[in-house]
C-alpha cells in the first residue's frame, strides 16, 4: 500500500510501499479542470522514474491555451534531485524532440519538458513562450519557481493546434519530468471552452 504519510491515499496498516502512493487528488476540486499525474517509465534512466501530467478538462472541446505564472499566481517545477536531461535534447520543450531519434538515442524519450498537448515534433502546433527564457534553465538544476510581477509563460496560439484540444479523454498533457527525487508542482492554467470563452485556473 501507500506508506506516505503525506499522501492522500495513506495506508497506515501497510507495511511495504508499492507505488501507489497519490498526492494530486486530495479533497475536492473546485471545479471539473483537475492536475493529473501518471507514471509513465520506471528506470528508462536507472534510479529514476518519468512522470507525465495532464490538466484534466470539463469538455472534450476545451482548448488549453497556456501555462503561467506571476507575483499573485506562482508557478513552480521542482525537484529535491535534479530533472534528467537529455544530451540528444534541443531545449526544454517537447516540440523540439524527434521521435524518429529515439531508436538510436534510447535515453532521448525520458527527457525533461514542458508542452501543450504535444509529445514530440510530430505535434500538431509548436508551443511558444513569453519570459520563461530565464527559466527553462532550470532543467538542468533542481527546477524553477515564476513568482514575479513581470511573470512568464508558455502557450499555444488559440486554433493553432488540435493537440491542446482535450478530446474523448477530456485532458491535455503539459509535462514530462524525470527525476529520483521529490516533485513539487504548482500550475495555473488557460483555456477555452467549448463556446469559445477564456478562463484561467490556479
Amino acid at each position: 500500500g501507500c506508506t506516505d504519510s503525506a499522501a492522500c491515499n495513506y495506508d497506515s496498516s501497510a507495511t511495504e510501499e508499492d507505488g501507489s502512493c497519490d498526492f494530486c487528488s486530495c479533497g475536492e476540486p473546485l471545479s471539473g479542470y483537475s492536475l493529473q499525474v501518471e507514471e509513465h517509465a520506471v528506470n528508462g534512466i536507472a534510479g529514476m522514474t518519468t512522470y507525465r501530467f495532464y490538466i484534466g478538462m470539463e469538455s472534450s472541446e476545451d482548448f488549453l491555451s497556456a501555462m503561467y505564472g506571476s507575483l499573485q499566481n506562482p508557478l513552480a517545477v521542482n525537484t529535491s534531485d535534479g530533472f534528467y536531461n537529455d544530451a540528444f535534447a534541443s531545449g526544454a520543450t517537447a516540440d523540439g524532440l524527434n521521435a524518429a531519434l529515439f531508436g538510436f538515442f534510447p535515453t532521448l524519450a525520458f527527457d525533461s519538458w514542458v508542452t501543450i498537448g504535444s509529445a514530440d515534433s510530430n505535434g500538431s502546433g509548436g508551443v511558444q513562450s513569453v519570459g520563461m527564457e530565464a527559466y527553462w534553465d532550470g532543467f538542468n538544476g533542481t527546477g524553477f519557481t515564476v513568482n514575479n510581477f513581470t511573470g512568464a509563460s508558455w502557450f499555444i496560439i488559440p486554433g493553432s493546434s488540435v493537440d491542446a484540444i482535450s478530446g474523448d479523454d477530456q485532458r491535455v498533457l503539459i509535462a514530462q519530468l524525470t527525476t529520483e527525487g521529490i516533485l513539487d508542482l504548482v500550475v495555473n492554467v488557460q483555456y477555452d471552452n467549448a463556446n469559445g470563452e477564456t478562463f484561467s485556473e490556479d
